[in-house]
């Protein structure tokens, strides 16, 4: 079985980077990439922390299944975020980011990677936060059951 897990808000609270950023503007906006870098400095993500729950049923999950992280950061942050994974024990798999300047949707950057593992792996379960609410539709047209990660509200 193939389980796909998104990283940020699903496997990394990356609630306060959230907060600083302030509301995101539309992705062809001018100010969106400024926002952008905002929400990711450099050398911020590893910061992050763990939400232990989730981590906790990926390890559960993961053998004897295919895990891949799919995530809409940018591939300049892929030391970062690998760091990150193993500093929080995450099982070894598969990671996709977003190609350095690729600015469409998160839907329409994750469904190309899921095509392209669904052609090797066939279907599975989709665990993402799903944040601009159009990526379930895309899992479920593609096979995959999608469980949606809703955190519990900030302390």
């Amino acid at each position: 079985m193939l389980v796909i897990v998104d990283i940020d808000l699903t496997l990394a609270d990356a609630r306060p980077r959230l907060e600083k950023a302030g509301k995101m503007p539309h992705r062809t906006h001018p100010h969106f990439q400024k926002w952008l870098d905002t929400l990711q400095p450099i050398g911020a993500l590893e910061k992050d922390p763990a939400i232990d729950t989730m981590c906790d049923l990926i390890a559960f999950l993961a053998y004897p299944t295919n895990i891949v992280y799919l995530t809409g950061r940018d591939e300049k942050y892929k030391e970062e975020t690998t760091n990150w994974l193993d500093f929080n024990c995450l099982p070894v798999g598969e990671l996709y980011m977003r190609p350095h300047g690729n600015k469409q949707s998160a839907k329409v950057y994750k469904e190309k990677v899921v095509k392209s593992l669904k052609a090797r792996y066939g279907t599975g379960v989709a665990i993402d936060d799903d944040i601009e609410g159009d990526c379930s539709e895309m899992y479920r047209k593609h096979g995959f059951v999608h469980l949606k990660v809703l955190l519990p509200e900030a302390k």
